[in-house]
């Protein structure tokens, strides 16, 4: 009887815990309501993918955003990626209404994304198709200093949070 209550009161203990660091510790993301702009992301996405399959023969193809045309320009070479102005419209809602700050460039791969706020790389959103893949890559270059912060399926935010 008496393990009974010990065990009762460690569960009971356990929950309180638990519930006390998801509802009071809870990570606040960066980007404002996702949800309003994630048609917005997911059509970059699949534009971009489809891009770096038909364009792009290196493992890492960097795009500069232009901020005052909602354009996009490869890094080195400058060429403008053909987008429609559905694209660019997106493009341009991302932009200026899902974070404080702005994007200036996007990293593509076969199978991450990132939308960076800038050079330094300190924040950014990441769509990735192999989550862990992803991790260790990108934690191979900044270290263990970078974290992921998960927005929903497929989404994070990345980066140096509370520096």
């Amino acid at each position: 009887m008496k393990k009974r209550k010990i065990v009762i009161s460690l569960l009971i203990l356990l929950i309180i815990f638990l519930l006390i660091k998801t509802f009071l510790f809870r990570e606040t993301l960066y980007i404002k309501d996702f949800d309003s702009v994630s048609k917005d992301y997911t059509l970059i996405k699949d534009m971009l993918f489809k891009y770096y399959d038909r364009e792009n023969n290196s493992e890492m193809l960097i795009l500069v955003i232009d901020d005052k045309k909602y354009e996009l320009k490869e890094n080195d070479n400058g060429k403008k990626v053909n987008m429609s102005e559905e694209e660019k419209e997106s493009l341009k809602k991302i932009c200026e209404t899902s974070y404080k700050g702005h994007y200036d460039f996007l990293w593509v791969t076969d199978y991450y994304i990132i939308f960076w706020q800038d050079e330094t790389k300190m924040y950014g959103v990441i769509y990735t198709k192999d989550y862990k893949k992803s991790k260790k890559e990108i934690k191979s270059w900044y270290g263990d200093g970078i974290q992921f912060r998960k927005i929903k399926k497929g989404w994070y935010e990345i980066g140096h949070f509370g520096i």
